[in-house]
């Protein structure tokens, strides 16, 4: 079962890799930033509405993807989908850099999961 709140980052494996961080509460996105790990600049996201979260997004890719994974791994502890690849494309899918369970700090999770990586 899933944290009532949460602060997640993941980086995609496509390049320019581009990253996110959410703040996660009850299920919906409170809020959330973009940023390339080479400059490390965190930019809003200026329109929630149709954002879907990291463990919900990484989850729907595993499945689209799940006759050609390449690998895919689940954290331990709360059972999302922490990395997946895609097989033939090593650009391709995602992986969690940074997850904190009852956190609502989105400074705790830097660019390219410096701290708090899983």
């Amino acid at each position: 079962m899933a944290p009532d709140e949460y602060v997640i980052a993941a980086c995609g494996g496509r390049a320019p890799v581009e990253c996110t961080r959410e703040v996660v509460i009850g299920g919906r996105v409170i809020t959330a930033e973009v940023a390339e790990p080479q400059d490390a600049t965190w930019r809003p996201v200026p329109e929630l509405a149709g954002w879907v979260d990291q463990v919900t997004l990484m989850f729907e890719a595993a499945l689209d993807y799940s006759g050609s994974l390449r690998s895919l791994t689940f954290e331990p502890q709360w059972h999302y989908v922490s990395e997946y690849v895609v097989d033939g494309d090593p650009d391709s899918g995602r992986r969690v850099t940074c997850f904190l369970p009852q956190r609502v700090d989105l400074q705790q999770c830097p660019p390219g999961g410096a701290a708090g990586d899983p």
